[in-house]
């Protein structure tokens, strides 16, 4: 399995524990500093993406830069390859796993 490291400034990291609230293991895999399941951390976040969006909320400046910062380090020929696919079906490989680390 593949593991691909983020790294996110402070307010990146705060903005994809606000998205991952909803999801208790992912949410404590990224407090204790863990190895997420790629799949399950990607079909969450446009989950809520597209939830934020039904609420009538703007998610360009909030959730779209994480999911184009994960996705340029899973497929660095097209950061927008997950973006394109909020509001559709997604396709993803389920055998990657994704590690945040945390810009100081």
């Amino acid at each position: 399995m593949q593991t691909y490291k983020v790294i996110l400034n402070s307010k990146q990291y705060s903005d994809l524990e606000r998205i991952l609230r909803c999801n208790r293991d992912l949410s404590k895999r990224l407090a204790e500093d863990k190895d997420m399941n790629g799949y399950e951390l990607v079909s969450t976040i446009i989950f809520e993406l597209e939830q934020f969006i039904e609420d009538g909320c703007s998610i360009e400046d909030f959730g779209i830069p994480i999911l184009r910062i994960i996705t340029a380090q899973i497929y660095p020929q097209d950061s927008e390859y997950f973006v394109k696919q909020i509001g559709k079906e997604l396709q993803c490989d389920n055998n990657f796993a994704v590690k945040i680390a945390l810009q100081l």
